[in-house]
């Protein structure tokens, strides 16, 4: 009878087939996971920002090494238009010798000879001139080149290399100065970095024996739609009488939810002994790091005790050629004079002149060198 009245109804009943499939079923879901303990992420993080700080006081050392060169390119650039100088002074010198000994020649005081040889002095010294002047546009192209501008761009250099009172020159202890350098120097502080770097590096790695902790969620949702989605529903007043009901797609009978959270643990017990051969290659990385460290500290003090050396050195130098040049400038005048007088040759007054322009530039690479 409830048969009949479904057909009477309009509404069919199938048999056959799977009772509990549906014509659509969807699925949807995301998983979160939170790690809550990993050694070797917790060290590498660490680890990360050991090798900014390795890095940044790479990037210091370099600003340190880029204002010496551009100090030492100053210098030697002062030093060649010191030496221009110096050869200028030795062709007006020349000339005026040759001036003279053509007038005693032409008087007939003098052998042709001495002027023939002040010729060639002049002419050689001419060209000492020229090969200083184009050693002089080297320096300033390697400055310019040093200091990021155009060679193409005319630079003008200020200061001259004469040294002030030797008096006020500081007095530097050596044991202060070693300390200052190894204080200041980004390169052992960068080393002293890398020890650690390596110590992180180490602890990473050990910490592969450690297990990982992780929290874990899970959020599902399915649709289980079908295509007929027409829902009977009986009378309870009346048992023959039926009624049919439209259901929508989003309908939540067709839609399951699920949550689900919890915590992950894993372990790798054993892995043929990989960690202990990588923990041990890290241990013998630590001991390098150290030795390159020590190695360091004394490679700087080296270096401190020979600046303070050639410091000395070149401040001993000064006192000396600032005392020779004087004596040498007395000896030339001398020796002019007595050129004039004719009781000395042209012989003598080159060597007066060469033990001058020496001096003077003695003197002039004492002061570059302090």
């Amino acid at each position: 009878r409830q048969q009949e009245a479904r057909e009477a109804a309009g509404i069919s009943v199938g048999g056959g087939g799977n009772p509990f499939g549906v014509d659509n079923e969807f699925r949807s879901g995301i998983s979160l996971t939170q790690t809550l303990f990993n050694g070797s992420a917790f060290s590498a993080i660490q680890g990360a920002q050991q090798l900014k700080d390795v890095n940044q006081r790479a990037v210091d050392r370099q600003m340190q090494t880029l204002d010496n060169q551009v100090r030492q390119a100053y210098y030697d650039a002062l030093f060649a238009q010191e030496r221009v100088r110096v050869l200028e002074q030795r062709v007006q010198r020349t000339k005026q010798t040759l001036h003279e000994a053509s007038l005693q020649v032409r008087q007939g005081v003098t052998p042709k000879f001495q002027r023939l040889s002040t010729e060639v002095e002049l002419s050689n010294t001419e060209t000492q001139l020229v090969q200083a002047e184009n050693t002089v546009g080297i320096a300033l192209d390697n400055l310019k080149n040093t200091m990021g501008i155009s060679v193409d761009r005319p630079i003008r250099l200020e200061g001259t290399l004469d040294a002030a009172e030797t008096s006020m020159y500081r007095e530097v202890s050596m044991q202060r100065a070693i300390e200052t350098a190894l204080d200041r120097r980004p390169d052992i502080e960068q080393a002293r970095l890398a020890i650690e770097l390596r110590q992180v590096q180490e602890n990473t790695v050990r910490a592969e024996y450690l297990p990982r902790l992780s929290a874990v969620a899970n959020f599902n949702y399915t649709g289980r739609v079908p295509d007929d989605r027409e829902l009977t529903l009986s009378d309870p007043n009346d048992p023959f009488a039926f009624s049919t009901q439209d259901r929508g797609f989003f309908e939540d009978s067709f839609w399951n939810p699920a949550f689900s959270v919890g915590l992950q643990l894993s372990w790798n017990i054993f892995n043929g002994f990989q960690t202990t051969a990588r923990v041990e290659q890290q241990q013998v990385a630590v001991r390098r790091a150290e030795i390159e460290y020590e190695q360091a500290r004394r490679g700087v003090a080296l270096e401190v005790r020979r600046a303070l050396r050639n410091l000395q050195d070149a401040r001993q130098r000064i006192n000396n050629q600032d005392q020779n040049v004087q004596r040498a400038e007395t000896n030339y005048q001398f020796v002019s004079q007595r050129v004039q007088q004719g009781v000395s040759n042209q012989l003598e007054l080159r060597e007066a002149s060469d033990q001058l322009d020496q001096s003077r530039l003695n003197y002039r690479q004492a002061v570059h060198d302090y």
